[in-house]
């Protein structure tokens, strides 16, 4: 939900985003069960924030729903399925 309406996120690598927000460039992705990791993500993008603002993450988190998981993209998916 905050993907599609521009927000990037954070997710661990255990999650089913993982590799969607890190090919789209679209937030961060942490080692599970990792305090540190997540501590110093939490840092960095503070510090982004501050300083160049989140605008590219959160433009690529909102075009990552928009070209992936749209409903006009998983049904032409879908059709491709019972196509083959």
């Amino acid at each position: 939900e905050a993907a599609a309406v521009g927000v990037p996120s954070i997710v661990s690598k255990q999650t089913n985003m993982g590799s969607y927000i890190q090919e789209a460039n679209a937030g961060w992705v942490i080692e599970e069960y990792n305090e540190a990791s997540l501590a110093q993500t939490l840092v960095q993008v503070a510090t982004r924030k501050m300083n160049k603002g989140l605008m590219d993450e959160g433009l690529n988190a909102k075009k990552m729903v928009e070209n992936t998981f749209c409903w006009n993209q998983i049904a032409k998916k879908l059709a491709e399925v019972y196509a083959a």
